[in-house]
């Protein structure tokens, strides 16, 4: 079974905000170093380039990963949720 399908069968019903997405993790990517960003979440450099560009959002299941290198990098300012109920993914870790 594909890792995304797998996801998503181990996280039935989550919900998730692509534009909050966009709105407070996207804008603060370009500090972040791609190769920072393809270590996290195991995508390809050129995937996690466009993503970084905004060319698209990338599935919820990379979404935790991408908050904590945030974080690391000390690029996320204030409190920001994820706001997502459910996530038991590999590619899921407690922030």
């Amino acid at each position: 079974m594909h890792p995304l399908a797998e996801w998503e069968q181990a996280n039935p019903g989550t919900v998730h905000d692509p534009e909050w997405f966009r709105r407070d993790v996207l804008s603060r990517l370009a500090s972040v170093k791609l190769s920072e960003i393809v270590e996290v979440t195991g995508l390809l450099e050129g995937v996690a380039s466009d993503i970084r560009r905004g060319k698209w959002t990338p599935h919820v299941s990379t979404w935790p990963a991408l908050v904590g290198v945030l974080g690391a990098a000390g690029a996320l300012v204030g409190n920001v949720g994820i706001p997502f109920l459910s996530c038991r993914s590999w590619r899921c870790r407690s922030l």
